[in-house]
């Protein structure tokens, strides 16, 4: 089966991707830590940040796997294992060892200095044969947030067994069903230095098994607010924003950990509904698909610099945390956008290896 349109599909696609890499840079900003939090303002948008953190900012590594299996096996047989093996070898290993090293060489560099210590908060790197191939050929080491490049190398592995598992429809219901028993009823645990996440298995695979038996539920064309028989950009804004706002119910004490995975779902699903703001978008370098692997990439050094250097430079009052914290995220996506403009255009070939050779 095919998606109707599939440039606005990727449109929509790289929009969502966006959002959702805007999440992981306020998921990972330290700001409020620098401040005693004591006035009202500050309080308040303690208060506002951790509720986003704990509900709608949840969604983002679940949508990124659940995208990413929708499109590894949309279209697919496994004559196309081979090929599809071949380019996450451009795209996933490459720049996993890429930025590993980088971050182990900056590790190395800075741990010693007040670079480290004030900067970024780091624990001290010794450097040694060992912590050195560790912090290159693996991600724990130096740059954690590659947890989920590493899932997906491995994904890629085993994806030619699973698809005989889930191209049957009766089987890869059975199999999400166990792998949700697993996850939220029986918490399965596996060691986070080998799968840091367990449900992005779960989530993967659903995308997975939406591509070979409802592979046109991601079209274009199919929307809640189109079949409510209302039209527009912000009609569409409204009726995901409302479907986002449902992951609070994610605050809820005592809330049955299996229906974690239901709201998140409509979260999802309310993402993807404000992405039709960017259905006739012919793109950006902003929204870039190489834009926002790099500011999923780099923001680890990038923003906690921004987030120091602001709260040197600004008043040092609590009602000044709000504003270092929008600041910084938004400093941490202008840089990165500044860093990808420049090594398009003088070194490409560098610029292909950093993002994956994406767009």
């Amino acid at each position: 089966m095919q998606i109707n349109n599939q440039s606005s599909y990727w449109a929509r696609l790289r929009g969502a991707y966006f959002i959702t890499a805007l999440f992981v840079i306020c998921m990972h900003n330290s700001s409020f830590a620098n401040y005693s939090n004591d006035t009202a303002l500050s309080s308040a948008a303690v208060v506002a940040y951790d509720t986003l953190k704990r509900s709608v900012m949840q969604i983002a590594v679940p949508f990124f796997f659940l995208m990413a299996g929708f499109n590894y096996f949309r279209n697919y047989d496994a004559s196309k294992w081979k090929r599809k093996t071949a380019n996450r070898v451009k795209s996933l290993l490459i720049p996993y060892f890429f930025w590993n090293t980088t971050y182990c060489v900056f590790c190395a560099v800075t741990s010693n200095t007040w670079v480290s210590r004030f900067f970024i908060g780091r624990e001290k790197f010794t450097i040694s044969l060992q912590n050195v191939l560790s912090g290159c050929l693996y991600h724990l080491k130096c740059n954690s947030h590659f947890w989920f490049v590493f899932v997906l190398m491995l994904l890629s592995v085993i994806n030619i067994g699973m698809y005989h598992v889930i191209r049957k429809r009766t089987i890869a219901l059975g199999f999400l069903i166990l792998t949700a028993l697993a996850v939220y009823v029986f918490r399965v645990h596996v060691p986070e230095e080998l799968i840091y996440r367990l449900d992005a298995f779960l989530y993967y695979y659903l995308g997975a098994y939406l591509a070979l038996h409802h592979a046109t539920i991601f079209d274009q064309d199919i929307t809640i607010s189109q079949k409510l028989k209302c039209k527009g950009s912000l009609i569409n804004c409204m009726v995901g924003v409302m479907m986002l706002a449902a992951t609070l119910i994610l605050l809820i004490p005592g809330l049955p950990y299996i229906i974690e995975p239901f709201i998140i779902l409509t979260g999802c699903a309310g993402l993807w509904e404000i992405s039709m703001a960017w259905k006739n978008h012919k793109g950006t370098l902003l929204t870039a698909g190489g834009t926002t692997f790099l500011m999923y990439a780099f923001h680890g050094i990038i923003q906690p610099i921004s987030v120091k250097l602001l709260y040197l430079l600004l008043p040092k009052y609590d009602s000044f945390a709000l504003i270092n914290f929008v600041l910084a995220a938004a400093s941490t996506a202008a840089i990165c956008t500044l860093i990808r403009m420049f090594m398009r255009r003088f070194v490409p070939n560098v610029d292909h290896v950093m993002t994956g050779w994406r767009q």
